[in-house]
């Protein structure tokens, strides 16, 4: 298959071989190259470009990919970053192993927490942002309903999403930690290697945040890898999870991260 790039970008693959993504559910086209090199292809949107920005900002701060080049060509964005080393925290041997895993986790969420957010770009996200764009999702029809987690329109609370947006709006949470948070705090976003966390991906939701939206993204996504795939309790890793975190567990404010999360 032939990658029609911008020459910017196909200078540094040097016709290196290629394999496309299918493990990640980005809705971008991405490219592992074996010389090191990943490029994601996506419609250029202010996620994307706070992606461009965010690594920029972060090199040197999170074991993050680099952003080697950036161009838009005909409303695509594409980014040319390093791969990351380690492997997919959704993989399946570290699930051999849950309270480990767990635990990892857990320590991704406070690497990400030790990183200072004074000088962080304008384009980073926030809970305000988030909710205007949740309406926008929402008026214009495309939240598709088969998307959703079974719970959310069918466990008595709620029965469309308008509600559940309502809800979202009057109950913010109060007196937010406010860290530097990823925004898609999922197990195929965090990399494992070598008995650590290895790298971060995804990150064009990250910014200043309440640390309990990770947290909850990263619950949801233990509890549907443990349980959909691995066939593992998915306790033996939320025990080890939040005993490893400085404060205990919070089911409102997880909840509330994941309804909001069902927008996007």
């Amino acid at each position: 298959m032939a990658l029609d790039f911008p020459r910017s970008i196909s200078a540094h693959l040097k016709n290196a071989d290629f394999a496309a993504d299918t493990i990640g559910r980005s809705k971008a086209n991405v490219y592992i190259f074996d010389n090191g090199c990943v490029v994601k292809a996506e419609p250029a949107s202010p996620q994307s470009n706070r992606e461009r920005d965010m690594l920029l900002w972060l090199d040197g701060k999170l074991p993050a990919p680099k952003l080697i080049e950036f161009e838009c060509r005909d409303g695509i964005n594409y980014l040319l970053m390093t791969r990351l080393d380690g492997k997919m925290s959704c993989s399946e041997e570290f699930f051999k192993n849950p309270a480990r895993l767990g635990a990892l986790l857990a320590e991704g969420l406070k690497m990400l927490w030790d990183v200072d957010i004074s000088t962080l770009p304008d384009s980073a996200y926030s809970l305000e942002e988030a909710l205007s764009t949740a309406k926008v999702n929402l008026d214009s029809g495309c939240i598709d309903t088969n998307d959703l987690q079974y719970s959310t329109l069918h466990d008595g609370r709620f029965s469309e999403m308008g509600e559940v947006y309502e809800y979202l709006v009057k109950n913010k949470p109060t007196s937010p930690q406010l860290v530097f948070s990823h925004g898609d705090y999922c197990l195929p976003n965090i990399f494992l290697g070598d008995g650590c966390v290895s790298g971060f991906l995804d990150l064009g939701h990250s910014g200043a945040g309440e640390c309990w939206n990770d947290i909850a993204l990263c619950v949801r996504s233990l509890k549907y890898n443990a349980e959909e795939f691995f066939h593992v309790p998915a306790e033996k890793a939320l025990d080890p999870f939040f005993s490893n975190l400085p404060f205990p567990v919070d089911n409102g404010k997880t909840n509330y991260y994941i309804l909001l999360d069902e927008f996007f």
